[in-house]
């Protein structure tokens, strides 16, 4: 029977220690640096795509869950639930998990650190979804996008020489003044969390950038192929390539 070191021990922390997990839980480094430890003692995770999909999603500990929730419907037309938060929680979460060490002057991983900061949220008891900028132009094969450009109009790339093949990052609702709006946690391109349709239109107003589409997720999907996929919770094996793939020397997908 093939199963995976850094399942195994995910389970032990979360099956057997989990409220003292939820009470001592610091930072994500501790968590991904003992699967990373772990898995290096043992031989290359060779599993083929097909093996992964089996994988079960970590059950969550979380902290205290918050008590407000808005539904959103993701591609396949299912509820997924997104908590609510005070405008001044949603600020506070945010300058924690941009303290998380997400790796910021690395802009070409926001899979990756999107999922991390998804997972960190969970461990807070805070249901995030993703939300996904794609170019309706591009073509995607193999989790990679061919042809088109996610262009940021960020100060000082009005030629354009940053781009993505595509973008996504997490969002939760946020309260404010008696509204209830969908906020969008993007430390790589805002210094606080924004209402959706800014960041929207951050990565549109460029005359660069390609007609994109915009899709909203749960918090499980790592990649754009993975957007159809009935996946609500997070896969061992993701947390883990996305902890590799935020620190590796190079920008090619992991």
């Amino acid at each position: 029977m093939r199963f995976h070191v850094g399942w195994v021990l995910f389970s032990l922390l979360f099956m057997t220690a989990g409220p003292a997990f939820a009470e001592d839980y610091v930072s994500i480094e501790q968590l991904i640096n003992t699967i990373d430890g772990v898995n290096r003692s043992n031989a290359p995770d060779t599993r083929t795509d097909c093996d992964k999909g089996k994988e079960q999603a970590l059950t969550p500990v979380q902290k205290e869950p918050t008590q407000k929730f808005q539904t959103i419907k993701n591609p396949l037309d299912k509820d997924v639930k997104i908590s609510v938060l005070s405008e001044e929680k949603a600020k506070e979460l945010f300058k924690r998990l941009k303290a998380e060490g997400l790796n910021l002057k690395k802009d070409c991983v926001c899979a990756q650190r999107a999922h991390l900061m998804s997972f960190i949220m969970e461990q807070e008891g805070i249901e995030s979804g993703k939300v996904f900028a794609v170019p309706r132009s591009g073509l995607l094969m193999a989790g990679t996008m061919f042809g088109g450009h996610v262009v940021p109009n960020t100060p000082g790339n009005e030629k354009g020489s940053r781009s993505w093949k595509y973008h996504v990052a997490p969002f939760v609702y946020v309260e404010k003044d008696g509204k209830i709006e969908e906020y969008v946690f993007d430390p790589l391109l805002f210094k606080e969390p924004v209402p959706r349709t800014e960041w929207e239109k951050m990565l549109t107003s460029h005359p660069d950038s390609s007609n994109l589409r915009f899709t909203a997720t749960g918090k499980g999907i790592f990649r754009p192929n993975q957007m159809y996929d009935d996946t609500e919770g997070f896969i061992p094996s993701e947390i883990q390539k996305a902890r590799q793939g935020l620190y590796s020397p190079y920008c090619a997908d992991i």
